[in-house]
This record gives structure tokens, sequence and C-alpha cells, in this order.
């Protein structure tokens, strides 16, 4: 079952690639959501990221997510949202819409030091199914693109 949110890197590149370079990339990492199906509940995601932002090269470069997760239980596990910060390799901000197939993949817009759009999957560690009124631990892979 995959859900996500987060992006790390660590820049690791001599030679940073021009300014005007497309930012796109990966990043995987895990996640945690205090009370997941409870309305808006507090979350943060600890990432690694590989790819172009802000014109550097970054390979597997820290990435720190804050966010708000918003899912009632009415529409969990199925519908939910997350807005927040990013911080480390980049920063800036990030919503991500969940569903209607399931909170476990959402689209993800970034504004700030990425500027576009990703995609978040996240897996369950605990407990072993996403279940909806109590605290999720989750592993998080994604990417993204833009500018």
């Amino acid at each position: 079952w995959l859900l996500g949110l987060a992006v790390a890197t660590t820049v690791l590149s001599a030679n940073p690639a021009p300014a005007s370079a497309a930012a796109g990339g990966a990043f995987k990492g895990t996640l945690t959501i205090n009370c997941f199906g409870c309305g808006a509940s507090s979350g943060r995601a600890t990432l690694k990221a590989t790819g172009t932002i802000a014109g550097k090269r970054i390979v597997q470069a820290p990435l720190t997510m804050s966010f708000t997760f918003y899912s009632s239980l009415a529409t969990c596990p199925v519908q939910g949202q997350a807005t927040g910060t990013y911080s480390g390799a980049a920063d800036g901000y990030f919503g991500a819409n969940f569903g209607p197939t399931g909170a476990t993949f959402g689209i993800v817009s970034f504004t700030g030091e990425i500027n576009g759009v990703g995609t978040i999957s996240l897996a369950s560690t605990t407990p072993d199914v996403i279940s909806c009124g109590q605290p999720l631990s989750a592993t998080v892979v994604g990417e993204f693109a833009g500018t």
C-alpha cells in the first residue's frame, strides 16, 4: 500500500547544472501521520532525493516535509489531502491530493525551489495495513518534475 510525501537530497556534484535546468528526480524515505483519518492531523516525512533541484544535481540529499494531513473517517482511507513545507536540499511548499483510487497514492504540486508536479505513494509499516483513526508510519516513494 503506497502513500507518500517527502523529498530529501545532498548536493554531491562539483559541477551544478545550469540554473535554467529543469527540476526532476525521485525521493524515498519514511513518513508518519499522528492520526490517519482523524480530520486534520500533523505529519512528517524524512526523505532522500536524487535528481536536479534549483539547477543543482543532488544525490541522496536530505529533504524533510512537515505537513497537515486532512481526511475524515467518512472518506478514509479513500480520499485525503496534505499541505505543508519542504526543506533541506530545497525549500518550498507542497500540496497533495490522494484518491479516488485510495489514500496510498497521490498527486503532489510543488512551489519554491521545485516548481512542478509529482507523484507519491506509501506502504504502511505500522500498522501492517492502513487503518483509519490511528497513527500511521509508512515508507514513501515518489518522483517530481518541473522547473
